[in-house]
């Protein structure tokens, strides 16, 4: 026997010695050493291997034998009885594992009831994790401090993976650490399996037609959201949003629980959303699904609309798009088209002054708006004009512009000025109060 080995089997003896540890979780304190095999194996292989060498000796220790039965290892137990060496070595007559409390032996029941819980789900990918007591926890770092023990891996990771094991070989799914479609978490104590659906994430762009339609589901200000005489007992301060027009059928096509909706900015609940569209994706929750046809989706969304939004290029993209989509919004660059009134005449030159004032990159600096700082943070926003380009003019108090801005520039303020809270602005510029009665998004660039 080498050296190692030998090392190995006295440590195996030393920790009998003192503690009851499952065949798991003995083999689990050298999971490190070496590598091709599982922890139970490695626990097997040295209390065989020591087994065997009591077996055939002249006077077999029980004090050793003693030791070896508190792995409850079915061989061992069953070659003591066989051999009628003194002892009791049903399992049952060992102590439980005193770090696991013999959760290994059920793993295969944990994995069953995970195929059962996943039966109706469609997924390509898994996961299990784990949540233990702590005092299980501390009392294996307990035996790791008193023994020295470098080489051991956590239980978590190695139920996890006895678990996986099964699920795989029956399900023929893959295992999967980054982003499966299922997460289980087995709560070891209660024995309660919790399962966790990924979620799908749709993106797509929205051209919202008509005004006065928010983006997301406004609550009424007034029930916030539960019902009275004022919302018509709808819970709501508009009967519906882009929201609500688009998530539903998403939902209902990927089985999901429910949904978020994530907008490149949004626009004012009396603009329009007209060009290319915004983008958005729609994160759709729990979805018992992962597959749909989208184009028949987006079809149907555009039919039940009734001519209110459309939604153009639907696909499926991971939670990273969805992510770089919200944080990139504010350095979008956003094209607008306002119609511009003044309470004086304004002429020609005036106008081109105008346009000339933003002929080059212009900062502005923006408080946050009157008419949004009931929820809003006031704050002071540095924002960008590219440029402003005079398409029309309506009469001597009227035109219609496009500004060409930086996301998260308020515009109806850029034309107001918001009482000083914006400036430069249209009506510093023109000398003259002025007001946008109409606005539409006519272009978003990522």
């Amino acid at each position: 026997m080498d050296t190692t080995t030998q090392s190995n089997q006295k440590l195996m003896l030393a920790l009998l010695e003192k503690h009851a540890l499952c065949t798991h979780c003995l083999g689990r304190q050298f999971a490190l050493i070496g590598s091709g095999a599982s922890n139970y194996e490695r626990g097997s292989a040295l209390v065989m291997t020591t087994l065997m060498e009591e077996v055939i000796s002249e006077k077999p220790s029980s004090e050793i034998l003693i030791r070896l039965a508190k792995t409850r290892h079915p061989f061992v137990l069953g070659t003591l009885k066989k051999l009628e060496i003194g002892g009791t070595w049903d399992p049952e007559s060992q102590p439980a594992c005193e770090i696991c409390n013999n959760v290994f032996e059920k793993a295969n029941q944990f994995a069953d009831r995970a195929i059962q819980a996943s039966k109706d789900i469609e997924f390509d990918t898994f996961l299990f994790g784990s949540s233990f007591p702590s005092k299980w926890l501390v009392k294996e770092e307990e035996i790791w401090a008193e023994f020295a023990i470098t080489k051991a891996e956590s239980i978590k990771g190695h139920l996890n993976r006895e678990i996986g094991k099964r699920f795989s070989e029956i399900t023929k799914k893959e295992h999967s650490r980054e982003n499966p479609d299922i997460l289980f978490i087995v709560h070891v104590e209660s024995e309660r399996i919790e399962l966790k659906i990924r979620s799908i994430y749709v993106y797509g762009r929205y051209r919202k037609l008509v005004r006065d339609i928010p983006q997301t589901k406004w609550p009424c200000s007034d029930c916030e959201g539960v019902g009275c005489k004022e919302c018509k007992y709808t819970g709501k301060r508009y009967p519906t949003s882009v929201e609500e027009l688009i998530s539903p059928a998403l939902v209902n096509a990927f089985d999901g629980r429910g949904s978020k909706f994530h907008g490149a900015g949004r626009e004012d609940v009396d603009a329009r959303m007209l060009g290319n569209g915004r983008p958005f994706v729609v994160e759709v929750l729990s979805p018992r699904k992962r597959t749909a046809n989208l184009e028949e989706i987006e079809h149907q969304i555009n039919e039940s609309a009734s001519g209110k939004i459309e939604v153009l290029d639907l696909k499926l993209v991971d939670k990273a798009t969805m992510q770089a989509l919200k944080e990139n919004s504010s350095r979008a660059v956003k094209v607008y088209k306002a119609k511009i009134k003044c309470d004086k005449a304004i002429d020609r030159k005036d106008l081109e002054k105008l346009a000339e004032s933003f002929s080059t990159q212009k900062l502005i600096k923006q408080r946050t708006p009157n008419r949004v700082a009931h929820r809003r943070a006031d704050m002071l926003r540095h924002k960008v004009v590219y440029s402003v380009k005079i398409n029309e003019i309506l009469s001597d108090t009227e035109f219609i512009a496009t500004i060409e801005g930086q996301g998260g520039l308020y515009i109806k303020e850029l034309i107001s000025g918001d009482e000083g809270r914006t400036n430069p602005s249209f009506s510093t510029i023109l000398d003259a109060k002025c007001q946008c009665v109409e606005l539409d998004v006519i272009e978003v660039r990522n």
